[in-house]
């Protein structure tokens, strides 16, 4: 099982964009300079610009993938603490809790999506 809480902020970024939102980094030409993007079919977001580890808008993002995935999410907290639990039936579930929610969320996505493997 991997310790995602030791990640860092780029890490966890990273392997949300690949794991939990299915992208795949492309290296493109730009005109005047390469550029490393996030990438499906509907979506291309540059690498520089994606932090739902630190982002809240994109964590909601992260969480509503989970939703449209067939997941149920929970979540609690205060300004000292967040938890956050995505289950999908008895044996598939994240969970994980964080002074930020857009970690907390993050974390637990992977978690959840780990359980399904």
């Amino acid at each position: 099982m991997t310790n995602y809480s030791d990640m860092t902020n780029e890490q966890l970024d990273k392997a949300v964009a690949e794991k939990v939102m299915g992208w795949h980094i492309e290296n493109i030409l730009n005109p005047f300079h390469y550029e490393l993007l996030w990438c499906t079919d509907k979506v291309i977001l540059s690498k520089k610009d994606y932090h739902p580890s630190i982002d809240i808008l994109h964590a909601l993002e992260v969480m509503n993938q989970m939703i449209a995935d067939g997941w149920v999410v929970n979540m609690t907290g205060d300004s000292l603490c967040w938890w956050v639990c995505f289950i999908k039936d008895d044996d598939m579930q994240g969970e994980s809790d964080d002074k930020l929610l857009s970690r907390a969320i993050c974390i637990s996505a992977l978690r959840a999506k780990e359980s399904e493997e």
